[in-house]
């Protein structure tokens, strides 16, 4: 039998997939487009050199962006949807081994990033001859995006090994990736104010953030061993998670569902007087939409967004608390508001997830087939699914809001400076928050509204999450930051008029070949 049979097929498969086309194609896009608009400057100005090193930050920032992403959208619900829908344990019914399934899924799934990233190589490969660029800065940088990939897409792999339920899956993937890249910086800003260099733990260069700033020449001639020793515990990490992978694929098809994995209600009746205060302990619910009920049956996302918010809370008071003495005031204001505004930006992500796994299980399980012979209308479904979604997102935004205004506030009274009245210092350090806060609310409703209509697009959640996360969010937010108010906009009014054909939406799922133009069969091989 030819070794690894499904490493093989898994190729085979990819090089006729579209999305991998795809991929390559917009990374070379993005790639040229910002090597365009970034060395526009200086051929203008008359100078060919010197600016290769930004170009090549900026490059190697998206790249390790990308490589962390993949993990929690490709996957963190790959095994575990073998599980859920009883095929993994026909596979292990052949002679094939539980290395033999891990290596074909990560082999299948790492060529679509791993094109994207291989077409970005060349415009890269340009930063050599503009400038500013050395040949070891430059090979650092990408051992580092590949070596960042593999571990995350080693730890997704592992916990779909263990989770069942597809959102919990993406979201731990998502929490475990978030510390390895967040903790570290953190824990060796408090060891440096304590006179302790970070490079003396060697457990601290295992944030991709602290290596990336190192693979630069300036930093790598002083702490050339952190650099090399952090790669390698990411890599043995990577490892070990493939491995653990393998073994749990293996064990866990045998083992039951547990009891958190599946969404449960908080009351079931079980008699006629406790299924009577059960319906009137879930009217509220009820008054929503049958969809918003259904969201609040697992409540996991909505936690997960309160931690967010709390944790990104506190890491902001412990940015301020850890500064380098030394740092004026103003930059440690900025510094805390911009750990808020990460915490946002995870925000999206969570309700992305939540909006698409949550339509497309509807779909997959049934749920959505019995809702279609009531005669609820297109706006009752839509009314209850965004009531579900703003349950989920609403008081963690406000709170993170709130934060973003409160430290911007605060950084600007202790600023000092010549200013009129304390209102005005009041205004002037509100006004960038309160606008910021603005886009980051409209960027949720254009998440919610087109993650929501292209869940029932795609056969496969991830598609959709992927194209939420970086037409959306991502690329947004490199290109226009805060401009891109009007890209929100354009979402909006591009998938709203969709939307309001909720039902002939989910009607596709069931009778395709039975609706107009635009409502076909879900796209298996996007």
């Amino acid at each position: 039998m030819t070794f690894l049979p499904i490493v093989r097929r898994e190729l085979l498969v990819a090089s006729r997939r579209r999305a991998t086309f795809r991929v390559r194609r917009l990374g070379a896009l993005i790639a040229v487009v910002l090597g365009g608009l970034f060395m526009l400057p200086h051929w203008v100005g008359g100078t060919s050199s010197g600016g290769g090193a930004e170009l090549l930050r900026l490059l190697g920032a998206l790249g390790l962006l990308l490589a962390l992403l993949s993990g929690p959208m490709l996957t963190a619900d790959s095994l575990s949807r073998e599980r859920r829908e009883g095929t993994l344990g026909f596979l292990f019914l052949t002679d094939l081994r539980g290395y033999d399934i891990v290596a074909g899924k990560l082999v299948a799934l790492v060529l679509i990033p791993l094109h994207g990233l291989l077409a970005t190589f060349p415009i890269a490969a340009l930063t050599l001859c503009l400038g500013g660029v050395t040949a070891g800065e430059f090979w650092r940088l990408q051992g580092l995006i590949a070596n960042a990939l593999f571990l995350s897409m080693s730890i997704g792999l592992w916990v779909s090994s263990i989770q069942t339920e597809d959102r919990r899956a993406v979201g731990w993937t998502a929490c475990i990736l978030l510390s390895i890249a967040a903790l570290p910086p953190l824990v060796g800003s408090w060891l440096a104010r304590m006179g302790q260099p970070w490079t003396e733990v060697p457990l601290q260069a295992v944030s991709p953030a602290l290596l990336f700033s190192l693979s630069g020449d300036q930093l790598y001639q002083r702490f050339p061993r952190a650099f090399w020793g952090g790669l390698a515990i990411q890599h043995a990490l990577a490892w070990v998670a493939l491995v653990a992978a393998a073994i749990m694929a293996h064990r866990s098809w045998r083992l039951p569902a547990r009891e958190g994995d599946a969404p449960t209600t908080r009351l079931k009746p079980a008699d006629t007087a406790g299924a009577f205060q059960w319906m009137a302990t879930c009217r509220p619910r009820f008054a929503d939409g049958p969809l918003a009920w259904l969201a609040e049956r697992d409540p996991w996302l909505r936690r997960s967004a309160w931690w967010v918010a709390t944790g990104s809370l506190a890491l902001a008071v412990m940015v301020i608390g850890s500064t380098a003495i030394g740092s004026s005031r103003l930059t440690v204001g900025t510094a805390a508001a911009t750990v808020l505004g990460v915490g946002q930006f995870i925000l999206k992500f969570l309700l992305a997830t939540q909006a698409v796994y949550f339509l497309n299980d509807a779909c997959r399980n049934g749920t959505m087939e019995m809702l279609l012979i009531t005669p609820v209308t297109d706006r009752q479904f839509l009314r209850g699914h965004f009531a579900g979604l703003r349950r989920t997102v609403l008081g963690p935004f406000l709170v993170l809001a709130a934060g973003q205004v409160g430290m911007g506030v605060a950084g600007r009274l202790l600023a000092g400076g010549d200013w009129p009245t304390v209102a005005t210092q009041v205004v002037v350090g509100a006004a960038p928050a309160l606008f910021t806060s603005l886009v980051h609310a409209l960027d949720l409703v254009a998440v919610a509204i087109h993650a929501s209509r292209w869940a029932l697009f795609y056969d496969r959640p991830s598609k959709a999450l992927l194209r939420t996360s970086l037409l959306i969010v991502v690329l947004p937010t490199i290109f226009c930051n805060g401009g891109r108010l009007l890209i929100d906009l354009i979402a909006i009014l591009n998938c709203n008029p969709v939307l309001l054909r909720f039902r002939d939406l989910v009607v596709r799922w069931y009778f395709p070949g039975q609706l107009g133009p635009g409502f076909g069969p879900p796209r298996a091989g996007a």
